[in-house]
């Protein structure tokens, strides 16, 4: 349901910060902005902070740094069009080899399924049969997509094909998102890397720290499968059909997908998510 009344204030940071949730037609997006090189994402705000901030982030004079959520309604994905079969990666272990078809597919032959949005840090579009996310700045905000259904046991497949990156620039899917203001992210980076994080609405709880993996293909205009089997509490990550890791966490058992893309490197950095697929599971 819209928000449809004034900013409703909540607090992003333990030390009291604050950010306004405000209605942005047809957009759901949680953006985050941090100061460190690396990529242990997290949002921080100074002791005093108590007024809700205005709708761009802002840094205040003692060095504190906000991030501002916005809230609406998630797009219902439509019924997809035939589409023709994605090439298998053929590995062995790739799940989608055993699942037969997918309960449902986005190739983006259009953008009914995704409520996409241009704002200060990410500009998104559906063409040539990829939603793009291009982010602006090389700022390392987190700039995400929501769209149901809501899922709870179920393997999710997304293709990606990153532009010109570099280093952290990084991409991925969102997964049980039991709300707009809280996700799972697993992602990888343009050098290789990969995570699995908690967005708590407050800050990213890391169950996965970034890990380097030879199943990746880094470098930009890279084609990478990312894929996601969650089972009850238990999470198993794939790379190109290749089994990465797997973990428990029993935070969120059912939510909404996602996509998202980070810059932390790359002014401009274009993403191109080529596919959407998922199989519901027992």
């Amino acid at each position: 349901m819209r928000h449809a009344g004034p900013p409703l204030p909540i607090s992003l940071t333990p030390s009291g910060a604050k950010a306004s949730i405000q209605p942005v037609l047809g957009a759901v997006v949680i953006r985050s902005v941090v100061d460190d090189d690396d990529l242990a994402l997290g949002v921080e705000g100074p002791e005093d902070a108590s007024d809700p901030l205005d709708s761009v982030p802002r840094r205040d004079d003692d060095g504190g740094l906000h991030c501002e959520a916005f809230r609406t309604t998630s797009a219902t994905p439509a019924p997809p069009a035939a589409t023709p079969e994605p090439s298998a990666t053929s590995v062995a272990g790739d799940p989608k080899l055993e699942l037969g078809d997918p309960t449902w597919r986005d190739t983006f032959n259009n953008s009914d399924s995704w409520p996409i949005y241009d704002d200060e840090h990410v500009q998104m579009s559906v063409q040539d049969s990829s939603l793009q996310m291009t982010l602006l700045n090389a700022d390392k905000w987190n700039s995400w997509v929501l769209t149901t259904p809501i899922l709870r046991n179920f393997y999710l497949e997304v293709t990606v094909k990153p532009g010109d990156c570099a280093d952290n620039d990084n991409y991925g899917l969102l997964a049980r998102a039991p709300s707009e203001t809280e996700a799972y992210l697993f992602g990888f980076t343009c050098d290789g890397k990969y995570s699995f994080r908690r967005w708590t609405g407050e800050r990213f709880a890391t169950n996965v720290d970034w890990t380097a993996s030879e199943y990746i293909l880094s470098g930009k205009n890279q084609t990478n499968h990312l894929g996601l089997m969650a089972k009850g509490t238990s999470f198993s990550l794939y790379a190109n059909g290749h089994l990465l890791t797997e973990l428990h966490d029993a935070n969120y058992l059912r939510g909404g997908i996602g996509l998202y893309a980070s810059a932390f490197k790359t002014a401009n950095f274009l993403v191109r998510f080529q596919e959407v697929q998922y199989w519901e599971l027992p």
